[in-house]
């Protein structure tokens, strides 16, 4: 059996009305039939089910009585139909066919629960199949055809994980490059027309943030270089006027310093090198956002 919780609601509406219906008589039926809700249904409608009993099938939630299993995700059912039965549109063969905003977004959505599967199918200890989902999604869903952003470096991160260096590194580079390419252009407007853009420029830069993370965990040369680029980046905003910019990055950075500063600690040098890192970082918001040095003295 299972309880729904509605939280602080004082009302309900008619479709919410509809859903506790049939969820009603599937639970007196002892869940002989299934039921399920679309990845794309507005999460409002969700019920707060979706801490508890939400289950991905591949591209559905599954409502589940009990708690389900692998992180709320179906691992067995999610595979087999993203794998062997779900048709993908071919943009691996053509990837120059013209995908419109919505469907740009779709494909992000699409990689999105491949990366909750495969995260899913590491945990379980599955990594054969684990490869073999991330071989898939980036081929079926090249950057060519809808270039990466967080997603494709989750993908890389995967890859990692999962011992498939060249396959990570090669994924990384498009990325990094593309990212690289889009902040120099944005490095050339002038502070008003920065602020302007600052969602686009605040989007490459997270970017840039979370592959600075995945090489803290599996590259530190490279961590180590792309730390200090975000710095010279943070006093660079800063200057620009972009202050949200400079105040993420140097909260990002900080953040990730502290964190494998404790994560290093049988590892003197790596300690050393992130200590230095966090002063760095503390000493450009004592001389660009004081406000934001005062978050970490307390």
């Amino acid at each position: 059996k299972m309880f729904l919780n509605l939280g602080e609601k004082s009302a309900i509406y008619r479709q919410e009305m509809m859903i506790m219906d049939l969820l009603t008589n599937i639970n007196d039926d002892n869940w002989k039939r299934s039921i399920y809700y679309a990845t794309t249904v507005d999460r409002n409608l969700y019920m707060n089910l979706q801490n508890s009993n939400f289950s991905l099938t591949g591209l559905t939630y599954q409502i589940v009585p009990g708690v389900p299993q692998s992180g709320g995700v179906n691992t067995e059912k999610a595979y087999n139909n993203v794998m062997n039965k779900f048709r993908w549109g071919g943009l691996e063969e053509n990837p120059n066919i013209y995908l419109d905003e919505t469907s740009r977004r779709m494909i992000s959505t699409f990689r999105l629960y491949f990366n909750n599967l495969i995260d899913a199918l590491i945990e379980e200890g599955k990594n054969d199949k684990a490869v073999a989902a991330l071989d898939k999604a980036t081929t079926v869903m090249p950057g060519s055809a809808v270039a990466y952003g967080n997603d494709g470096v989750m993908f890389a991160r995967a890859y990692y994980r999962l011992g498939e260096t060249e396959k990570a590194q090669k994924l990384m580079s498009e990325i990094e490059k593309r990212i690289q390419e889009n902040l120099s252009w944005y490095d050339r407007l002038t502070p008003r027309q920065m602020g302007n853009t600052m969602i686009d420029i605040y989007y490459n830069v997270n970017s840039l943030l979370l592959i600075t993370s995945v090489y803290q965990e599996f590259d530190k040369e490279k961590y180590k270089a792309y730390t200090d680029d975000l710095l010279q980046r943070a006093q660079t905003y800063y200057m620009q006027g972009a202050a949200f910019v400079g105040d993420e990055i140097l909260k990002d950075v900080t953040n990730n310093s502290i964190r494998g500063y404790y994560r290093s600690e049988n590892d003197t040098t790596q300690q050393v090198s992130e200590e230095e890192t966090m002063q760095k970082a503390l000493k450009l918001m004592q001389q660009f956002s004081p406000r934001l040095l005062e978050k970490y003295s307390k």
